[in-house]
């Protein structure tokens, strides 16, 4: 089919944007034909998905209508209109771009939970995108690997409550190991990603391998921003977490799966520090409806946490045979169609932009928040020794104001740490009635290893309010 370039170049768009659209709950409205059902749909299967959706919610209507209704709202968006988003994103854009274009929705929605919440992406070969610039050229076969580029979005909550949308913009180059057959794929990818609300950047550089007994992968993840004002909390700041994992995902038999993940990211208390984890997990497939999943996450950090989970997934109203119970499944790998050797399968292990946060340090004479200010009275000190802070009233106190002050990480580019370079407690200070200031006295820690001179901050908080 040939398509005039200036239309090829609006429907790149339109898929391109279609990640992000459909997050922010917002389906395009010139194309609300292509999310018809077909005859057959519009019988048994509809029908059959709206009794199950009402069946499964049979326990929420027992609570109220309203909990009723809105278990069946999500049960209608998640269960059919995704899907039917999907297969039109998938269909529309084979026919566009070839039979390597992929469309992935590993969304949910619900209204307790915040709405839309998980990872959509989008893969496009790049000899598609060449020939709307005049380049052309063909597609690359399966046996010689994939050139594409993917575009996503993750959509997640944080501990504010604060939706956060996380783009992503990459380039994947496979390649087929050998000569006859796809079997060994290696590949290398580099991503951009930035967070919409905060402005957060990171580069992610990536290589994976997969095989017929699974796969690896290995990722680096690099900040590109500094600290940012924190939109959600008042007197902090944030930003992007450097970091590496290496995967590997074992499967020994075609329905048994075993995943672990070693990993060294900064700490997210902003300190500099670095921590080494682990997770591991095991999923089990026995029959095609039924999948159960157990996962151990923090292993050897200070939050360890255990999830065990267990899906269902059917298709309500099909005329098909019922698949056979498969149990331990078949050793020797996954099945064919499992995408494991796929040269052309997207990257879905970045995910969200993690961050560190800490209290904002205050700059020599800053304000600080119940109108208080806070000066160093000396400008460097030497490892080891002490160093005295001022904190000051514009007028004399009332009554005795009891502070913490305290001393943190400062700005430059090389700050100092804390139980390193400088002792990580608060000292109790007392603005006495009548007085307008009083000086903290902080200590530092002799650090012999210390090679550059370090920057300080300091906070201060009332106590009491």
């Amino acid at each position: 089919m040939n398509v005039p370039p200036q239309r090829k170049v609006e429907s790149l768009s339109i898929i391109l944007s279609f990640a992000l659209l459909w997050t922010l709950g917002i389906l395009p409205g010139n194309h609300a034909d292509a999310f018809a059902l077909s005859p057959e749909q519009s019988g048994s299967q509809v029908m059959g998905s709206l009794s199950g959706s009402a069946i499964a919610c049979g326990n929420a209507f027992e609570q109220g209508v309203s909990s009723g209704y809105r278990c069946f709202m999500e049960q209608l968006v998640n269960g059919i209109l995704m899907d039917q988003t999907t297969q039109y994103a998938n269909a529309y854009g084979k026919r566009l771009f070839g039979e390597h274009f992929s469309f992935a929705n590993r969304m949910t929605y619900s209204q307790m939970g915040g709405g839309f919440s998980g990872e959509v992406d989008a893969v496009l070969p790049l000899s598609a995108l060449a020939g709307f610039v005049g380049i052309g050229g063909q597609e690359v076969n399966a046996e010689d690997g994939a050139l594409f580029f993917q575009q996503g979005v993750t959509r997640w909550t944080d501990g504010q409550g604060l939706s956060r949308y996380d783009m992503r913009y990459g380039v994947v180059r496979r390649f087929n190991l050998s000569e006859t057959s796809v079997s060994n794929v290696v590949g290398l990818s580099t991503f951009f990603q930035q967070n919409l609300e905060y402005g957060h950047s990171r580069v992610v550089t990536g290589f994976d391998y997969g095989g017929a007994w699974g796969r690896g992968n290995f990722n680096y993840f690099l900040p590109t921003t500094s600290w940012r004002n924190s939109l959600s909390r008042s007197g902090y700041e944030e930003r992007a977490l450097e970091g590496m994992e290496l995967s590997f995902r074992f499967q020994p038999t075609s329905t048994l799966g075993l995943e672990t993940t070693l990993t060294r990211w900064e700490t997210q208390d902003g300190t500099g520090r670095w921590d080494n984890g682990g997770r591991m997990g095991v999923a089990w497939r026995p029959h095609t409806w039924v999948t159960i999943r157990t996962a151990w996450d923090g292993i050897g950090t200070r939050t360890p946490n255990t999830s065990a989970s267990l899906l269902l997934s059917f298709p309500l109203g099909s005329q098909q045979p019922i698949p056979g119970w498969q149990g331990l499944g078949l050793a020797g790998g996954p099945p064919q169609n499992s995408g494991t050797m796929d040269p052309w399968r997207l990257i879905d292990n970045i995910g969200q932009i993690r961050v560190a946060e800490r209290e904002r340090a205050l700059d020599d004479g800053q304000d600080v928040p119940g109108g208080l200010t806070v000066r160093f009275l000396q400008d460097s000190a030497g490892s080891g020794d002490a160093i005295r802070v001022q904190v000051s009233l514009s007028t004399p106190a009332k009554e005795d104001i009891r502070l913490l002050v305290s001393l943190v990480p400062g700005s430059g580019e090389h700050p100092a740490m804390p139980g390193e370079d400088y002792v990580d407690e608060p000292i109790e200070v007392t603005i006495s009635q009548g007085t307008a200031s009083s000086v903290a006295t902080l200590q530092l820690l002799r650090n012999d290893n210390m090679t550059e001179a370090c920057s300080l901050g300091v906070t201060v908080s009332r106590i009491g309010g």
